[in-house]
Order: C-alpha cells, then sequence, then structure tokens
C-alpha cells in the first residue's frame, strides 16, 4: 500500500477503497468520495450506521491515507504476505 500523492487523489475514482484512520492501532476502510485540494483532505465515506428510517453515512476527512494497489503483480505480493 502507499500513500496517495496529489495527482492519484486527483485521478481516484469515487467509490475506491482507501484505509482511513492510520495513526490509531487498528486502521479503517473508507470510500473515497473526493479530494478537497484546499485542505489536501480526502473526503471519505467511514462509517454506514443503521438508523431508525435506514443507514446513514458518515463522511469524515483525512489528511493521511493510504490506496489499496490494483496491479495484478502488487496484490499477489500482498496475498502472499499473509499466507
Amino acid at each position: 500500500m502507499k500513500k496517495p500523492t496529489y495527482e492519484d487523489y486527483l485521478n481516484m475514482k469515487i467509490g475506491q477503497p482507501l484505509v482511513v484512520n492510520i495513526n490509531d492501532g487498528i486502521c479503517d476502510i473508507g470510500i473515497f468520495l473526493g479530494y478537497n485540494a484546499e485542505k489536501g483532505t480526502a473526503i471519505v465515506a467511514d462509517c454506514l450506521m443503521n438508523g431508525k428510517s435506514g443507514y446513514a453515512v458518515n463522511i469524515s476527512e483525512y489528511s493521511e491515507t493510504f490506496i489499496f494497489p490494483t496491479d495484478r503483480d502488487e496484490l499477489l505480493k500482498l496475498l502472499q504476505k499473509k499466507m
């Protein structure tokens, strides 16, 4: 996994998964919604909460995230580390 560059954020598609809360002991997975170039933050849906009228999406901004690899070889390396 790698930290996204400014260009990565600009080319990122809505819905791409990101690793967030990277400073905590256990990271979370979020869904990319956009990039705030003024603040330099990723806008991410990081939680779905079941409420009385259905699911509500929690939207947060993160200054640090990681991108999941999309290259086949990189994914295989990641999988092999876990086996």
